[in-house]
């Protein structure tokens, strides 16, 4: 449900070109493996859709909940005692 929330938020709509370079970077590595592939009729398409689908919506539980940026803030604060 707070996904659901967290794409009914302004802000996270008004990220609209960082968001689709974020997209089309992840079609350019797809299609970059895809022409590198020696073997491309053994590539499941569903399962590189699943994949795709997936890491972003971790991305946006991990970055755009309370919890996520609680993580990552207390994170941060682990790295920048770490170095200090």
């Amino acid at each position: 449900m707070q996904l659901f929330l967290a794409f009914q938020d302004p802000s996270f709509l008004a990220a609209g070109p960082a968001r689709l370079r974020a997209a089309m970077g992840a079609v350019l590595i797809v299609t970059v493996a895809w022409t590198l592939s020696t073997e491309r009729s053994k590539i499941s398409w569903r399962l590189v859709a699943w994949g795709l689908v997936l890491q972003f919506a971790f991305a946006g539980l991990v970055l755009q909940t309370p919890l996520g940026v609680a993580f990552f803030d207390w994170v941060n604060g682990l790295v920048s005692a770490l170095l200090t």
